[in-house]
C-alpha cells in the first residue's frame, strides 16, 4: 500500500473513518488479526502496539516495544482498505474475493471503525485505534463460530458481501476522499 503524498505538517481531523478488512474467527467466537501477529481483537477499543516480534513454532512471541503504531518506516497499525478485496487485483495478500467471507479459509469479512493516528494510502489505511462495526458470514450458513462473533461483537451482520458494500460502502469512501486530499486546495 502506497502511503499519500502529504507535507510533513499534520492537520489533526476529528472523527473516525472506515475501511473493509478481514478477521480470523477462532473457537468461542474470537476475531483475530489473520496475517501478521494475531492480535486477538475486543469489541470496542483496539490499540495498536508496534512490537519487534519473531515467529517461533507457529506463535508470535515479544521481543521489545519499538516505536508508537502507526509509523510510516514500519508495518505496524491496524490495516483496512478501501474497496473490497478482489482476487483479480492480487496485490496483496489480503486480496482473495470478498465473496468467499466465512467460507473454510475461517475469515470474515467486515468493516472496521478507525481513529487517532492513522496513516492514509492509495489502497487503505494503518490506524493506531480500531474495533470492528460490521461482519458478513458471505457464502455459508450460520456457523457456531459466526453465531458467536455476533454474540461476542456489537456488530451489525450480513448475508451478503453486497449488502454490506451497500450500508458502508459512502462511510469508506469518505475516508478515501482524505487520501486524496489536494494540499494545494
Amino acid at each position: 500500500m502506497e502511503l499519500a503524498q502529504r507535507p510533513h505538517t499534520w492537520e489533526p481531523l476529528v472523527g473516525s473513518i472506515f475501511g473493509f478488512r478481514w478477521w480470523r474467527v477462532q473457537p468461542g467466537g474470537h476475531l483475530r488479526s489473520p496475517w501478521h501477529g494475531g492480535h486477538r481483537w475486543r469489541a470496542e477499543e483496539n490499540d495498536a502496539k508496534c512490537l519487534v516480534r519473531r515467529r517461533v513454532i507457529g506463535n508470535w512471541h515479544e521481543l521489545r516495544d519499538h516505536h508508537d503504531a502507526p509509523d510510516r518506516s514500519c508495518r505496524c497499525g491496524f490495516y483496512a482498505l478501501w474497496d473490497l478485496p478482489n482476487e483479480q487485483r492480487g496485490e496483496m495478500l489480503w486480496d482473495i474475493p470478498a465473496e468467499t467471507s466465512g467460507g473454510r479459509h475461517g475469515l470474515l469479512l467486515g468493516v472496521v471503525e478507525a481513529w487517532g493516528k492513522i496513516l492514509l494510502a492509495s489502497g487503505g489505511f494503518r490506524a493506531e485505534r480500531a474495533r470492528p462495526v460490521a461482519v458478513t458470514t458471505g457464502i455459508v450458513p450460520s456457523t457456531p463460530e459466526a453465531d458467536a462473533v455476533r454474540v461476542r461483537f456489537p456488530v451489525r451482520s450480513y448475508a451478503s458481501v453486497s449488502e454490506l458494500a451497500g450500508d458502508w460502502q459512502d462511510r469508506v469512501a469518505e475516508g478515501r476522499r482524505l487520501a486524496t486530499w489536494d494540499t494545494a486546495a
